[in-house]
């Protein structure tokens, strides 16, 4: 048997949209580890948010934050694409002069510009409803519940946090159009890599922060083939790891961008597509070859 290595989205792949992990997810998750198959989570949550659910679920499990700039296994870091200062002092400084409402994420725990929320909820409100997701005000409140942050009024008091690395930054932008001038200026800056989680936000982190680099770092990690590696994701921050993983499954409800990047689909977080993935696509095809393998002996 080939030892693979699965790499699982969080919102929108392992999570219902109550942001709840099933059962079934849970259990084919425990079938495959106990099978020796490693599972990673990899998620554009800060690495603090990851393990608060890994530890409430009772999981151990390895797992990359910040889109995969920052990757834990064995309870230490081993891999990091910290943002190179100068070019995140440029992205903060032009997020401050557009008033956008961003959080930054950091090893030093998530810092938001000091009206973070007040703007977030102001530009929900403003912003055409056919572009918003369901209820995004409730999980902008959840979301200040559950990771602390540390309110911050210019890049230099960041500068002056000796050892801080910034992994990423996460800019809620439900108006279309600032979302659209958003991108066209931050792609002119270097030494980025720009994706987006959802319609209402763009996730900006180093060249080398994306979720593909993070499946690649601990397939090395663990010594697995690339080409034994699966990705399970359904939004386009998911897109890089599906385009160096062995086999990429889309999620039901996945972007119809990532569904056409990948080689085959399972069912929508809602049904449990994670659990049908697990063990149509890894446990049950074990069990075929196996079995093949045997008459042919």
């Amino acid at each position: 048997m080939k030892i693979k290595l699965i790499a699982i989205d969080m919102d929108g792949t392992l999570l219902s949209n109550k942001k709840t992990i099933s059962t079934e997810n849970i259990q084919a998750i425990k079938e495959a580890t106990a099978k020796g198959h490693v599972i990673m989570l990899c998620s554009g949550r800060s690495h603090e948010d990851v393990l608060s659910f890994l530890e409430k679920y009772e999981l151990s499990l390895p797992f990359a934050g910040s889109n995969g700039s920052i990757v834990y296994a064995d309870e230490q870091k081993i891999h990091c694409s910290a943002m190179n200062l100068e070019s995140a002092a440029s992205v903060f400084h032009y997020l401050e002069t557009e008033k956008l409402p961003f959080q930054i994420y950091t090893n030093k725990g998530v810092f938001k510009e000091g009206s973070f929320f007040r703007k977030a909820i102001k530009a929900y409100l403003t912003a055409p409803k056919i572009a918003l997701p369901p209820l995004p005000i409730k999980h902008i409140l959840s979301y200040r519940k559950k990771v602390p942050s540390t309110s911050v009024r210019s890049f230099d008091e960041l500068r002056c946090i000796e050892g801080l690395e910034i992994y990423k930054f996460f800019i809620f932008t439900p108006h279309p159009e600032k979302k659209e001038d958003l991108l066209h200026s931050i792609e002119g800056l270097d030494e980025l890599t720009i994706t987006s989680s959802s319609p209402d936000n763009v996730e900006i982190t180093g060249l080398n922060g994306h979720k593909g680099n993070a499946v690649m770092e601990m397939a090395n990690y663990y010594n697995i083939p690339i080409e034994d590696t699966v990705a399970i994701g359904d939004n386009l921050n998911d897109a890089s790891m599906m385009q160096v993983a062995g086999l990429s499954i889309a999620m039901g409800n996945a972007e119809e961008e990532v569904k056409e990047l990948c080689d085959v689909t399972t069912l929508t977080n809602e049904e449990d597509g994670v659990a049908y993935a697990i063990h149509k696509y890894i446990l049950e095809d074990e069990m075929r070859k196996s079995r093949h393998y045997s008459h042919q002996s």
